[in-house]
């Protein structure tokens, strides 16, 4: 192999095979734990030392008899491997790299040439490495080593990122750094004895979030500091008189180390370069570069041949059928159900999911709010097989914004839903507030998946003040002006549960294409026009769902603005007045509608009133 060896080409070294490595880099203070080890005598035999291009070093030691893990102390990685499982990796002499120093291309150079004959003769009974092979089985109890390592797989650093993976990077550690916060601070309204679906209590939760924080500044591909992971830490863990300030540092000194590195996340990996990788130009298939698309010009000339053909249909809507048959929902068009929690709005986009599956349609269901078992209960409840939902339905729950890949991958659905417009946003480290942050969102994620044909549905809340929502979902206002449609989903029964039913407005806040608009009823002064009234009904004994998108009429307003009036006689409302009857059923707690409906209701209260006086007369 020697023999055929060119200078530019790379020689590495599975570990795990009678000889294994110590990674120690100095800029993370692995010279400072090499030291340490060495004073204390616990540092193994070597067999031969290299020096890295970034100024680190490769101790080659007898096997150890564990599988790799890095991150075993400060800068210290172990490269071993048993039975050829959890194999590390090490690039040797003299093969050339860039220098994470300076960024000057050297050479894996010997420092201490390799002993092999030693090792052959004293290898099989050196126990020197015991103590390195305990740190690697304490690492964290209970956690296996990878079953492979990639070379340089731990060892991206933040400094060879593209520009574009470290504004991911940064987005995915601050949003990680909030999630993890949020979900200390509700820790705080525990009762006493309560636990999580896997049985975990308070304190076992605060332990576990320590050890992920700890293991993210730990990482070398990104910025956050010891300091920074321990004060989310500090602020946010509950506490009690037996979980003080002090008691949560030392769960931190017990935590923030126990957890092996893992490296990049998959979904980052777009192009790195590693610890272990070979200079640039270097054709080697142990490189872990993926390959780059070369993006599309976003100021490419549009081709108008389809839009202006003779043939050409304009897309209707079809899906989310109304008893008339009308759809409300267009392909390849962003839509936008708004409302309050609870509403009803995730239900709405269910029966268009369960629609689009009977007819044999993809359905991809992006859920930043609830569970996969929550989801796939409603289908089934709505009489979704199970077959079906394994077949078609496509559900995730992103914690991270999509790669370039990912978004490539999001083809052949015929409806996309995205359950949770503000807590999808902070996936990507976006403000719900910002008009630039839904831009970008809506740039990277809606677009993308609709222009695939796909109906793109969003869930979204509206603003706690009923008297100034408008037709805007909460924060920025382009979430609307960069939708094509926008639903107001509203009720004035309670949440919707089991064994009750629940009537739906759907209300038409915007619709672009203007095939709705069109198919629904013009609705009555000062009104919004409705397209829909939805009926969820829950069967008391066997808690099936059953979803109606009637038609709307404008008989069926009349009829509301009737029942209210009919309904406030009968609490006794005392006063007439529009404004006067809106302020008296806030205080009592009834929902209110629009001031043209309200002032309708007033005048069925008014005309009803003066034919009882005349009659009395």
């Amino acid at each position: 192999m020697l023999d055929t060896y060119r200078d530019g080409d790379a020689l590495g070294m599975v570990c795990g095979h009678g000889l294994d490595g110590l990674d120690w880099d100095t800029r993370h203070g692995g010279d400072v734990t090499r030291d340490g080890m060495l004073s204390a005598g616990v540092w193994p035999t070597t067999y031969g030392t290299a020096a890295t291009p970034s100024g680190g070093g490769h101790d080659l030691v007898a096997a150890l008899g564990v599988r790799s893990r890095d991150g075993i102390s400060n800068g210290l990685d172990v490269k071993a491997g048993v039975d050829g499982a959890g194999c590390g990796f090490l690039f040797i002499a003299p093969t050339r790299k860039k220098s994470k120093v300076d960024g000057e291309i050297r050479a894996y150079q010997w420092t201490t040439r390799p002993d092999l004959d030693r090792l052959a003769e004293d290898g099989p009974t050196d126990d020197s490495g015991a103590h390195i092979a305990e740190m690697v089985g304490t690492a964290r109890v209970g956690d296996a080593a990878p079953e492979d390592e990639s070379p340089g797989e731990h060892d991206v650093e933040y400094a060879d990122l593209t520009e574009n993976q470290r504004a991911r990077v940064d987005s995915y550690i601050e949003s990680t750094r909030e999630r993890i916060g949020k979900e200390l601070r509700e820790l705080q309204d525990w009762t006493p004895g309560q636990r999580d679906a896997k049985g975990n209590g308070w304190q076992k939760i605060t332990a576990d979030a320590a050890w992920r924080l700890g293991q993210l500044a730990r990482e070398h591909w990104n910025t956050l500091t010891e300091a920074e992971a321990r004060k989310v830490l500090v602020e946010k863990a509950p506490r009690d008189p037996g979980f003080d300030l002090p008691k949560i540092g030392k769960i931190w000194e017990a935590q923030w180390r126990r957890r092996p590195l893992e490296g990049l996340p998959p979904d980052l990996r777009e192009r790195t370069t590693t610890e272990d990788e070979p200079a640039a130009g270097v054709d080697t298939t142990m490189s872990t570069d993926t390959a780059v698309t070369e993006p599309v010009s976003p100021w490419g000339k549009v081709d108008l041949a389809e839009v202006l053909a003779d043939d050409y249909e304009p897309p209707r809507a079809t899906i989310l059928r109304r008893s008339d048959d009308i759809g409300l929902i267009y392909p390849g068009k962003a839509h936008s159900f708004i409302g309050e929690s609870e509403v009803g709005k995730s239900w709405i986009a269910l029966q268009a999911v369960a629609e689009q599956i009977a007819l044999g349609e993809r359905v991809l269901y992006l859920d930043y709010e609830t569970d996969a078992a929550e989801i796939t209960g409603r289908l089934r409840a709505m009489g979704v097989p199970k077959g079906d939902l394994l077949r078609y339905l496509d559900y995730r729950q992103p914690e991270m914004p999509p790669t370039a890949n990912d978004t490539a991958t999001l083809t052949g659905y015929a409806l996309a839903v995205i359950d949770g417009v503000t807590a999808c946003l902070s996936t990507f480290g976006f403000k719900g507030d910002s008009n630039d942050d839904v831009a970008i969102w809506t740039e990277r994620l809606l677009k993308p998946v609709a222009r695939n044909s796909a109906a793109v549905v969003s869930t979204d809340h509206v603003t706690k003040a009923k008297d100034t929502r408008g037709n805007y979902a909460i924060g920025a206002q382009s979430k609307r002006a960069l939708a094509d449609v926008c639903y107001l989903v509203s009720s004035d029964d309670p949440p919707f549960a089991r064994g009750r039913t629940s009537v739906l407005r759907l209300e038409i806040s915007k619709d672009r294409p203007g095939y709705v608009r069109g198919a629904s009823p013009a609705g009555r002064a000062g009104e919004r026009q409705i397209a829909a009234r939805v009926v969820l009904d829950s069967d008391a004994d066997t808690h099936q769902v059953t979803v109606k998108v009637e038609a709307p009429t404008l008989q069926q307003q009349i009829d509301a603005e009737q029942q209210m009036a009919n309904e406030l006689d009968r609490l006794g409302c005392p006063v007439f007045g529009r404004d006067k009857t809106i302020a008296w059923m806030k205080d009592n707690g009834m929902p209110t509608r629009s001031a043209a409906f309200m002032t309708r209701v007033v005048g069925i209260r008014n005309a009803k009133a003066q034919t009882t006086v005349l009659d009395d007369e």
